[in-house]
């Protein structure tokens, strides 16, 4: 049986949760989506994740808000924002304690978002 990997999906607008649901259908994960950044921190305070996707911008938290949480909490999940405002000066300001390993730009481009979340989960793709 393959490894299955738990995912913690987080962006305040349900819509970008449900179509990142859709996208990672048919993938070895175990997915935790929720559009309120307050559930996912209860849900952070319970169990370990293998990785967690935020949106930066979130109304009352950021996304750098919510990796802080996951951190002083003992998490180790991958960090991965995803944001709107393709700024290069929230690439440059990102703080390097906070373990982003990649940022996604929305819209983004689905078959390079998958890959992406492969390479950082170490899934060896065959084919």
């Amino acid at each position: 049986m393959a490894k299955r990997y738990c995912l913690l999906i987080v962006d305040d607008d349900a819509a970008i949760v449900r179509s990142i649901v859709r996208l990672f259908e048919g993938e070895p994960y175990d997915l935790s989506p929720t559009s309120d950044p307050k559930e996912a921190v209860a849900w952070l305070q319970k169990q370990d994740f293998d990785m967690i996707i935020s949106d930066f911008h979130m109304g009352s938290m950021t996304g750098f808000d919510l990796f802080r949480r996951a951190n002083s909490l003992g998490r180790k999940a991958i960090k991965v924002l995803i944001t709107g405002t393709p700024d290069a000066s929230l690439v440059s300001d990102t703080p390097n304690d906070l373990g982003v390993r990649t940022m996604i730009i929305k819209p983004w481009d689905s078959d390079r978002f998958k890959q992406d979340i492969r390479r950082l989960l170490g899934i060896v793709v065959e084919g």
